[in-house]
C-alpha cells in the first residue's frame, strides 16, 4: 500500500478524520465529539482516532491537524472555540501521545493551502484568501504563492466597524477570544441566528433564516442585507490590505448560494471607486479542503523528519 496520510480537522463539536492516499484521493473519514474543555480528554480522543486509522489500513500514516485558531511558532495554540488547547507546548505533547510527528496548523491555513493545490479553486493564483465562514470566521492567506500560518487572516476577529453598529443599531457582543465586537459575532454561523432573533423571530437558527429567506420574508430579506453589508465591508478590508486575486470561500455560510451570489456586490460597496475586485469562488473540495490540507501539512512534515534524520 502507498503512504497514508491522516488530516484531521478539529471544530466546537466534531472531529472528523480523514485518510487519503499520496494521490490524494480520500480512502476514509470519520467523526468523532470535540473534547473542548479537557485536555487529556482531546489528547485521547485524538490518538483513539489515529489508533483507528492504523488498524483499518494495517498501515502508519503520517498525521496533520487543523485548529479553529492560532498556532504559535513555538507550538503553543490559542483557540476560541477548544479552550482546552490552550496552554504551553500543545503540539509537542500531542505528538507525544500519539508517537509520530504532528503537523498542527490553523484550520483556515489548511483549507487555502488545500484549495491552491491539486485542481483547488486558487489554483494557479499567487494571492488568495481562503475565508472560511461557518461556526466561526477565519481565514488563510497566501502572499507569492505562499499560505502564511501566523496570526494573518484573523478577520474574524477584527471589530465591526462603528458605522454599521451605529447603523443597524447592533448591540457590542464579547467573543470567546476574549474581545468585545468582533466580526464573526454578526457573519458567522450563530452571529446571522442571532441577527435573526434580534429582528424578532426569538429563538431562530441559520437553517430557518435560510429557510425563511427563499420564502420571501421581510424579516429574513432584512437580516439578509445587514449580514451581507457587514460581510462585504470585512471582506473588502481584506481586498485592501492583500489584493487578492481570488477569495475562495468555505464553511456552512458558504453553502447558502444567496450569500455567495451577494458578495461582489457586498464588497464592491466598500471598496475604491472602479478599482479591480477579486473573484469570489466556493471551494473546490468543499467540507473535505480542510482535513485535506491538514494532511498534506503532515506529510511534508513527515518527509521532513525523515530527511533530517537520513541527513543526521
Amino acid at each position: 500500500m502507498s503512504q497514508l496520510c491522516y488530516g484531521i480537522d478539529v471544530g466546537g463539536t466534531k472531529m472528523e478524520m480523514a485518510v487519503f492516499d499520496e494521490q490524494w484521493q480520500l480512502l476514509d473519514r470519520w467523526r468523532e465529539p470535540t473534547p473542548v474543555d479537557d485536555f487529556d480528554a482531546f489528547a485521547s480522543m485524538l490518538k483513539k482516532m489515529v489508533s483507528e486509522a492504523d488498524q483499518r489500513f494495517k498501515a502508519k500514516g503520517s498525521v496533520g491537524m487543523g485548529v479553529p485558531g492560532v498556532v504559535r511558532p513555538d507550538g503553543s495554540i490559542l483557540s476560541a472555540n477548544i479552550p482546552c488547547l490552550n496552554k504551553p507546548n500543545g503540539q509537542a505533547t500531542l505528538a507525544e501521545r500519539i508517537g509520530r510527528p504532528l503537523s498542527v496548523d490553523k484550520d483556515s491555513v489548511c483549507f487555502t493551502h488545500s484549495e491552491m493545490h491539486t485542481g483547488g479553486a486558487a489554483e494557479g493564483y499567487q494571492q488568495v484568501v481562503g475565508a472560511i465562514l461557518g461556526t466561526g470566521a477565519g481565514a488563510g492567506i497566501a502572499i507569492h504563492g505562499t499560505v502564511v500560518n501566523e496570526l494573518m487572516g484573523e478577520w474574524g476577529h477584527l471589530p465591526l466597524p462603528a458605522r454599521l453598529q451605529s447603523l443597524y443599531a447592533l448591540p457590542l457582543l464579547e467573543c470567546g477570544c476574549g474581545l468585545t465586537g468582533c466580526l464573526e459575532k454578526y457573519i458567522a454561523g450563530p452571529g446571522l441566528a442571532g441577527l435573526y432573533d434580534r429582528a424578532g423571530v426569538t429563538g431562530a437558527t441559520t437553517q430557518q433564516w435560510v429557510t425563511d429567506l427563499k420564502k420571501g420574508k421581510a424579516e429574513a430579506r432584512r437580516v439578509f442585507e445587514i449580514h451581507q453589508d457587514i460581510l462585504g465591508s470585512a471582506l473588502a478590508n481584506l481586498v485592501k490590505l492583500i489584493n487578492p486575486q481570488v477569495i475562495v470561500l468555505g464553511g456552512g455560510i458558504s453553502l447558502i448560494d444567496e450569500v455567495v451570489a451577494g458578495i461582489p456586490a457586498g464588497i464592491r460597496k466598500h471598496a475604491f471607486p472602479d478599482t479591480p475586485l477579486p473573484i469570489v469562488r466556493r471551494a473546490t473540495h468543499g467540507d473535505s479542503s480542510g482535513v485535506r490540507g491538514a494532511a498534506m501539512f503532515g506529510r511534508q512534515l513527515a518527509d521532513q523528519k525523515v530527511g533530517n534524520s537520513r541527513q543526521g
